[in-house]
C-alpha cells in the first residue's frame, strides 16, 4: 500500500520558492498563515542571495507580480488583508525586533537574512512598500483573474476590449431553452413533440439537463431529431426481435410440456405470457410482473422441471437470462437516445453563447473557457509567456476546488510536470475537503496535479484550530476507517491510496471545555459526543423531530448550566457557554427549519446562514408586493383590500371588517394610500415604504416575535432597498411593480427555486453574533466555532433522489462519463463517488469545532450509504444493536463518548442568562468640550490683507491650484495692443484662464519630454494644435508654437551662483507632483513671522490674517527637477507685469512675489521637497547638499535679461524650524514669536 511521498512543512522558511509544488493543508493547519509567510519571503527575495536556489526565488518580487488566487471574493479580501498585515508586521520586526511581538518564523527569517549579510533596513523598506501597495496586488478570484487576463491581453486572447460580466444569467439561459422549444418542439408533429416532451417536460427541465451535461466533455451531436429517435427505437426493437426469435421455440416447448403436466395450471399461465409476447411483433417488452420473471429464473425453472416435467433441458437456461438481456438492450437504447438529449444540451449552450455575444456579455464560466481556448489557440504560447512574465510566481489557494478547465489554464501557463525556469506555481489545498462537485470542482483534477508534481509535495501537519482532544477524536475516527479495504475516502486499492488520511498533531488550546451533561459533576467534555438512537429504519420526519429535540435540549442545558464553559490552566471558569459559541450544521433548508423550530420551542433564537437563499423567496415578499401594488394604484379597491389583509400589517379581523363596512373608514384608508402614492412620486419608493411600515407599526409588531421577528424585518428592509435601487434604472412606477412581481413569482411559482446567483438578493444576517448559527456544511467550510452540533447527518436520501440520470461520473481512468440510465452497471460507480464526497463533507463537518462536536446517530433508511456508517463498519449491515457497535468501535475516552437519544425526552426550556454586557446609554459630552477643527488646506488658505478672497477648501487638481494662485489678475483686460513678435505672448489676456492654458501646455510637454518637444517641430505643432481647439486660441496658435519653442530653449538662472539651465536640457524632472503633510495647530501669524525673518528680510509685504492650520496641507508643484546633484522646485507664473520684456526685472518680479505672497508658497514647496528627500535618502540626506532652492518662472518675460526667472533658496534654519512647527513641536523662546 503506497501513495506519493510528501515532506512535512514545519517552517515556511524551508519551502522552496520555485518550480511547481503542492501543499496539502488539513483543516486548521495554518494554510493562510503559510501563504502570507511565503509572500513575505518572495517580497524580500529570501534565499536568492546566498546561492540557495533550492529554497529561494531568483529575485525580489513586488505584489503586482505575485499572483494569489482563491475562489470567492470574501476569501480574496480576507487573504489580502492578512498578507498586508503580515508584510507590515514583518517590516516593523525587521527594523526593531523588540518593538513587535514576533513569532518563530519572523525570528528565523530575520536571523537568516542577517546571516546572509543582507541590509535589514533595506528589506524592511521593501516590506513596507509592499504593504502599502497591496491595493495593486494580484490577489484575485480565479474568475476575476481570467477576466483581467482577457482584457489585458485582448489581442493575444482574441477577446473584446470591453465586455460586461453578468453573474446572474439565469434569465438568458432560460431564454435559450425556450428558443429550443420554439425551434424544435412546438413546430414538430404530434408524435415527435410528445416524444420530446417525455424527456424535456419544460424549458426549466431542459435547462437542468444542460447543466448536467455541461461538464461531461461529450462531443456535440448533429443530425435530424426524427432520425436520432427512430434509430434508437428501431435498434432496440431489432435487438428484442432477435431475442424473441431465439427463445420463441424454447418458450413454446416449455408451454407445451407444462400443459401436459398435472397441477401446473398456474405455471402455465405464467409461461403463456412470454409465449404471447414472442408471438406479438408489436409488443417490444413483455407485460410481466416480478412473479412472472421469478418463475422463468434458472433456479425456479430447475425446481419446477424436476418436480413436474422429469428434468430441465439445458437449452432452457437461456430463459433465466432474458430479463437481463432486455435490460441491457434498454440501457443501450438510453445511450442511443442520449444523442437527442446531447443535441438539445449543445444547441441550448450554443444559443446561450449567441445571446451573450449579442449583448457583449460573458458569465463566470466564460471567463475560464475563453482564456483556456486562447491558451490552446495559435497565439497560446505567446500568451502563456506574457502571463508568466507578468506573474512569475503564482499561488492557488483552495486548489482542491479546481475544475478541469482551471487546471488546464494553470498547466498551459506554468507546465506543472516540467516547470519553466524562473517560475513558481504553488498549489495549496486539502483534497479531504473537496466538496463542491456541484460547482464543477473535480477531485480527479487534484489527483492529476498530485501526479504532475510528484516528489514536490508538502504537508502542514499541525492543527492550530482545535483542542488536543478534538484533534485526537477526528484522527481516531478516520484512522480506523483508513484500515478498511477502500480506505477512509474510498480511493484505496491494492496498489496505492491516492487519497490517504494522514493524522495531524495538535498545537492545543489554552482553555478546556467542561460541562455536566453526562454527569452530575463537572467534567472535561468529550470532543465527540455521539447521541445514539435505538430506533431503526423509521421515516425521515420522525428521526428529524427526535434528533432536533434532543440537540435543542442539549443546547438549552449547556446554556442553563452556570458551570458549563471554558476553563483556564488554573481550572477557573473564564467564560460561560454563550449562544454565539454554537453552530448547528445542516444540509438544507428543511433541516434548518427543523432545528430552528426545536430551538424556538425552547426560547432560543437562531439565524440560518443560508447558501444563496433569495430574499424574494421569503414570505414577506408576497405581502410587500401586495402593499406596493396598492400604493402604485391607490384607486383600485381590490388592491387596497389585499394590502390591508396581509400578515405583515397584521390587522385584526374585526378591524378589517370595520374598515370594509364603514364608508368613512374606507375613505380614510384610500386617502392614506393616495398619500403613499404621492410620496412615492416625490421622494421615491424607499421613503414611501418606510412611512407605510411605521404608520402601521410593522417593525414593532414583527419584533414582538422574539424568534422570527428580526429575520422578517431584515427581509422587509432588504427588499425595500432593492426596490429603491431598481427604481433608479426602471422607467416609472408600473415598471418597478412589474419587476417586483416577476421576482416574487419566479421564487414562489410552480417549480420555483429559492436560490439565487445574485449577491444583492441573497439573505442578509438579521442580527449580530449573539445568536445560535444554523449553517450548511458547505458554507461552514473554512470557518470555526467553539461548539458544533450535527443532528441530521445520519440521514441519507434514498437512491431515487441521489442518482438522477443523466449524471456524470469518472471511469477507471479518471475520465468523465455520463450515466444515462439507472439500469446501467456503472450506477454503482456513481453511487461510490457520491459516498466519497459525502465522506469528505463529513470530514469538513467534524473539523469545524474548536472544543466539542455533538452528533446524533440512528440507522435510518439507506443508512448503508451514509458516510457515518461507512466510517463505523464500512457500510455493512449491523450485527448488533447500534449503541453496542458504536461503543465497541468508537468509545475512546476522553475524546469520544456516547449517550442515548430517546424519543420521549422532556422539553428543556432555556433560562435567561445574566446580562454580561452593560446596557448602552447615550454619551453626554462635557460642557467645556470642543471638537477639534481638522481640515485639509493648501497655501491658498493663508489669507493676507488686500487679497482676493480665496477658498478655504484645498484645491483638488493642479488646474484649481492655478486658478486660486492667479485669481487677482484682471481677465477682461488685454495685456498689450502692440503688434507682438512671433515668440511673444505679451498680447495674451491677463488672468487665470490663459495662465491655466500655459500651465497645461508645459505640463503636457514635460509628460512627453521637454527635449523631445523642443527638438521635434512636428510634435510641438501637434501638441499646440491639440490645445488650441476653441476659435479664440486658434487665433494665437502660431505665436504659441513660436513661444513654446523659444521658452523650452531659453536658459534661466536657478541660483545665486550664476548656474543656468533650460527646460530642454533637464534630464531628471517630475511634472505636477502632489504633496500632503500634516499641520498640527500651525499659527498663521507665527508662520508669517518666520518667513518675513528669513525670506527677503526688510521688504514689505501684506501680513497674513489670523488663522490656524490643523489637519493636512496639500498642494501641487508645477515642476521638481534635478541639476548637478541638487533638487529644485519650479512654479510657472503667467502674471502680467508690463507691456514688454523690460517690465520683467528682478525688482518687478520680487515685488509681485511679495505682493501675492508667493514667498510663502515657495517656502512651503521647499519644505515639501525637504521632507520628501529626507524620507527617500534617509541618513544620507543633507539640506545644504541636496536642496538647490525655488525658481519662479514668469512665462511672459522669457526674453528679458532676467529670462523671467526669480530664484531663491530658503535657509536651512527656516526649513528646519518650519518642519518642527508643522509637526506640532514647540520652538525655543528665541525662535518663537
Amino acid at each position: 500500500m503506497s501513495h506519493l511521498p510528501s515532506h512535512t512543512l514545519e517552517n515556511p522558511l524551508d519551502f522552496p520558492l520555485n518550480s511547481s509544488r503542492l501543499i496539502e493543508a488539513s483543516a486548521g493547519t495554518g494554510k493562510t498563515y503559510t501563504i502570507a509567510a511565503l509572500y513575505v519571503r518572495l517580497v524580500i527575495g529570501h534565499g536568492s542571495h546566498n546561492g540557495a536556489e533550492e529554497t529561494g526565488f531568483e529575485r525580489e518580487l513586488v505584489p503586482k507580480n505575485i499572483l494569489v488566487m482563491t475562489f470567492t471574493k470574501a476569501a480574496t479580501e480576507e487573504l489580502s488583508d492578512r498578507i498586508r498585515a503580515r508584510l507590515a508586521e514583518a517590516a516593523a520586526y525587521f527594523r526593531d525586533p523588540e518593538a513587535v511581538e514576533g513569532d518563530p518564523f519572523l525570528a528565523s527569517l530575520r536571523d537568516d537574512c542577517a546571516a546572509q549579510g543582507q541590509n535589514l533596513m533595506h528589506l524592511a523598506r521593501l516590506l513596507d512598500l509592499a504593504s502599502q501597495s497591496m491595493d495593486e496586488a494580484a490577489v484575485k478570484t480565479i474568475h476575476g483573474w481570467c477576466q483581467s487576463m482577457l482584457k489585458e491581453h485582448a489581442f493575444a486572447s482574441g477577446s473584446l476590449f470591453s465586455q460586461d460580466v453578468e453573474t446572474d444569467n439565469e434569465e438568458l439561459r432560460l431564454q435559450a431553452a425556450e428558443d429550443y422549444f420554439r425551434r424544435f418542439i412546438y413546430p414538430a408533429d404530434a408524435e415527435l413533440s410528445a416524444r420530446l416532451l417525455e424527456d424535456f417536460k419544460s424549458p426549466e427541465a431542459l435547462l437542468g439537463l444542460t447543466y448536467s451535461l455541461s461538464k461531461s466533455g461529450q462531443a456535440p451531436v448533429d443530425g435530424d431529431l426524427h432520425s436520432l429517435l427512430k434509430e434508437a427505437e428501431s435498434a432496440h426493437q431489432q435487438r428484442v426481435a432477435e431475442i424473441k426469435q431465439e427463445i420463441a421455440p424454447i418458450v413454446q416447448q416449455l408451454v407445451d410440456k407444462t400443459s401436459q403436466a398435472k397441477g401446473a395450471a398456474t405455471k402455465l399461465k405464467q409461461f403463456q405470457k412470454f409465449a404471447d409476447w414472442c408471438g406479438n411483433p408489436d409488443l417490444v417488452e413483455p407485460e410481466a410482473t416480478a412473479a412472472n420473471w421469478k418463475n422463468i429464473s434458472t433456479d425456479e425453472l430447475q425446481k419446477f422441471a424436476d418436480a413436474k416435467l422429469g428434468g430441465m433441458p439445458t437449452s432452457w437456461a437461456v430463459l433465466g437470462e432474458l430479463q437481463d438481456r432486455i435490460k441491457r438492450s434498454k440501457v443501450q437504447q438510453q445511450e442511443e437516445l442520449a444523442k437527442v438529449k446531447q443535441h438539445a444540451a449543445f444547441w441550448v449552450s450554443s444559443r446561450f453563447a449567441e445571446l451573450q455575444n449579442q449583448r457583449a456579455e460573458m458569465g463566470h464560466d466564460d471567463m475560464l473557457t475563453r482564456l483556456r481556448d486562447a491558451l490552446k489557440g495559435p497565439s497560446g504560447e505567446a500568451l502563456a509567456a506574457a502571463i508568466r512574465k507578468q506573474y512569475p510566481v503564482a499561488m492557488v489557494d483552495e486548489f482542491q476546488d479546481t475544475d478541469p478547465v482551471q487546471y488546464e489554464i494553470f498547466n498551459r501557463i506554468y507546465n506543472l510536470a516540467e516547470p519553466h525556469p524562473g517560475t513558481g506555481i504553488f498549489l495549496i489545498g486539502d483534497p479531504k475537503q473537496a466538496i463542491y462537485s456541484f460547482r464543477n470542482a473535480d477531485i480527479y483534477t487534484y489527483l492529476k496535479a498530485r501526479r504532475d508534481t510528484e516528489g514536490r509535495h508538502y504537508n502542514l501537519a499541525r492543527n492550530f484550530r482545535s483542542s488536543q482532544a478534538m484533534v485526537d477524536g477526528v484522527n481516531a475516527l478516520f484512522e480506523r476507517a483508513e484500515e478498511l479495504p477502500r480506505g477512509a475516502f474510498l480511493f484505496k486499492t491494492e496498489a496505492e491510496n491516492q487519497l490517504p488520511f494522514n493524522p495531524v498533531g495538535a498545537n492545543g488550546l489554552k482553555r478546556t471545555f467542561k460541562h455536566c451533561l453526562l454527569s452530575s459533576n463537572l467534567r472535561t467534555a468529550p470532543a465527540l459526543l455521539w447521541s445514539v438512537s435505538g430506533e431503526e429504519k423509521r421515516n425521515k420526519n420522525d428521526f428529524f423531530r427526535a434528533a432536533a429535540n434532543h440537540h435543542a435540549n442539549l443546547i438549552a442545558s449547556l446554556l442553563n448550566d452556570p458551570q458549563a464553559g471554558y476553563y483556564n490552566g488554573d481550572d477557573k471558569l473564564e467564560q460561560r457557554v454563550k449562544t454565539s459559541d454554537i453552530a448547528v450544521l445542516v444540509n438544507n433548508f428543511n433541516e434548518a427549519n427543523a432545528i430552528k423550530k426545536a430551538l424556538s420551542d425552547r426560547g432560543l433564537k437562531s439565524v440560518y446562514l443560508s447558501d444563496r437563499e433569495s430574499v424574494f423567496a421569503q414570505r414577506v415578499a408576497k405581502d410587500l408586493l401586495a402593499m406596493v401594488s396598492a400604493c402604485a394604484e391607490p384607486r383600485d379597491p381590490s388592491l387596497i383590500r389585499s394590502a390591508l389583509a396581509t400578515q405583515l400589517l397584521a390587522l385584526p379581523l374585526s378591524e378589517l371588517e370595520h374598515i370594509h363596512s364603514h364608508e368613512r373608514e374606507w375613505e380614510e384608508r384610500v386617502e392614506q394610500f393616495l398619500s403613499y402614492h404621492d410620496q412615492w412620486q416625490r421622494q421615491g419608493v424607499l421613503a414611501m415604504l418606510h412611512s407605510l411600515l411605521h404608520d402601521h407599526q410593522v417593525p414593532a409588531k414583527l419584533l414582538e416575535d422574539r424568534i422570527h421577528g428580526e429575520r422578517q424585518l431584515s427581509d422587509v428592509l432588504h427588499i425595500a432597498e432593492l426596490l429603491q435601487q431598481q427604481s433608479l434604472v426602471l422607467d416609472g412606477i408600473p415598471a418597478l411593480v412589474n419587476h417586483f412581481a416577476e421576482q416574487v413569482n419566479e421564487r414562489h411559482g410552480f417549480g420555483s427555486n429559492s436560490r439565487t446567483q445574485s449577491d444583492e438578493q441573497q439573505l442578509r444576517l438579521e442580527s449580530d453574533d449573539e445568536l445560535i448559527k444554523i449553517i450548511t456544511i458547505h458554507k461552514s467550510k473554512g470557518l470555526q466555532y467553539p461548539l458544533v452540533f450535527m443532528p441530521f447527518v445520519a440521514y441519507t436520501q434514498a437512491e431515487a433522489y441521489r442518482i438522477k440520470p443523466p449524471a456524470v461520473y469518472h471511469d477507471e481512468n479518471g475520465e468523465l462519463q455520463v450515466l444515462w440510465s439507472k439500469d446501467d452497471d456503472n450506477k454503482q460507480r456513481l453511487s461510490n463517488e457520491i459516498l466519497a464526497e459525502d465522506l469528505r463533507k463529513m470530514y469538513v463537518a467534524v473539523t469545524r469545532a474548536q472544543y466539542a462536536t455533538f452528533i446524533a446517530l440512528e440507522a435510518v433508511k439507506e443508512h448503508r450509504n451514509n458516510p457515518l456508517f461507512y466510517l463505523l463498519n464500512g457500510g455493512e449491515s449491523l450485527t448488533d444493536e447500534l449503541y453496542n457497535e458504536v461503543s465497541e468501535r468508537w468509545q475512546r475516552a476522553p475524546h469520544t463518548q456516547l449517550t442515548r437519544l430517546e424519543d420521549d425526552e422532556p422539553l428543556v426550556r432555556a433560562l435567561e442568562q445574566e446580562q454580561t454586557t452593560p446596557k448602552l446609554t447615550p454619551r453626554s459630552m462635557p460642557a467645556d468640550r470642543k471638537l477639534e477643527r481638522w481640515w485639509v488646506a493648501s497655501y491658498s488658505a493663508l489669507k493676507y490683507e488686500g487679497a482676493v478672497t480665496k477658498s478655504v477648501q484645498a484645491p483638488q487638481s493642479p488646474d484649481e491650484m492655478n486658478l486660486l494662485d492667479e485669481r487677482d489678475d484682471d481677465e477682461a483686460e488685454v495685456a498689450s495692443a502692440a503688434e507682438p513678435s512671433p515668440d511673444s505672448i505679451h498680447h495674451l489676456p491677463k488672468g487665470a484662464g490663459p495662465g491655466t492654458f500655459l500651465h497645461n501646455l508645459l505640463e503636457e510637454s514635460a509628460n512627453i519630454g521637454f527635449a523631445q518637444i523642443a527638438s521635434d517641430a512636428a510634435e510641438r505643432s501637434k501638441l499646440v494644435e491639440g490645445f488650441c481647439v476653441s476659435p479664440y486660441w486658434q487665433e494665437h496658435q502660431n505665436s504659441l508654437e513660436h513661444w513654446l519653442d523659444a521658452y523650452l530653449h531659453n536658459e534661466f538662472s536657478i541660483n545665486g551662483s550664476g548656474d543656468r539651465v533650460s527646460l530642454s536640457a533637464l534630464e531628471q524632472y517630475k511634472a505636477e507632483p502632489e504633496f500632503w503633510f500634516g499641520a498640527s495647530e500651525v499659527n498663521a501669524q507665527r508662520l508669517d513671522a518666520l518667513v518675513r525673518e528669513h525670506i527677503l528680510p526688510g521688504h514689505e509685504r501684506p501680513a497674513l490674517e489670523p488663522n490656524v492650520l490643523n489637519g493636512m496641507l496639500k498642494g501641487f508643484i508645477d515642476l521638481v527637477f534635478e541639476h548637478n546633484g541638487k533638487y529644485y522646485v519650479a512654479d510657472y507664473k503667467s502674471n502680467w507685469l508690463g507691456e514688454d520684456d523690460h517690465a520683467y526685472t528682478e525688482q518687478a518680479m520680487r515685488e509681485k512675489i511679495l505682493h501675492s505672497r508667493y514667498d510663502l508658497q515657495y517656502v512651503i514647496y521647499t519644505l515639501a521637497l525637504h521632507r520628501l528627500l529626507k524620507a527617500r535618502l534617509g541618513s544620507d540626506y543633507d539640506y545644504d547638499t541636496h536642496v538647490g532652492g525655488a525658481v519662479y518662472l514668469f512665462l511672459r518675460g522669457h526674453r528679458a535679461e532676467t529670462g523671467g526667472a526669480f530664484c531663491d533658496r530658503p535657509p536651512r534654519e527656516l526649513i528646519e524650524q518650519l518642519d518642527a512647527l508643522f509637526a506640532g513641536k514647540n520652538l525655543s523662546d528665541k525662535e518663537s514669536v
